[in-house]
């Protein structure tokens, strides 16, 4: 079962390596360890879950870092601000 978290591990997994979209993003999650779904799926989710709510997410999780942590994640500095 494809669950939020898994589409916010899928989310941050994307901006983080810079997939092109969901079709880029189906190829690569099974490398990366993410449970394999196909795009549709992946669309249908990410249009039911608002952005805002991610992105408070991602900035939540990156602030329990210290800047050292932060740093070595390599998180692209727009994804942050």
């Amino acid at each position: 079962k494809f669950t939020v978290y898994s589409l916010f591990l899928f989310l941050a997994e994307a901006a983080f390596q810079g997939w092109d979209g969901y079709r880029d993003g189906e190829q690569r999650m099974h490398g990366v360890g993410l449970q394999k779904v196909d795009h549709s799926m992946l669309s249908k989710k990410a249009k039911d879950v608002p952005f805002e709510c991610f992105k408070q997410l991602l900035h939540l999780l990156t602030q329990q870092c210290n800047r050292k942590t932060r740093r070595g994640l390599g998180i692209p500095t727009e994804l942050l601000i």
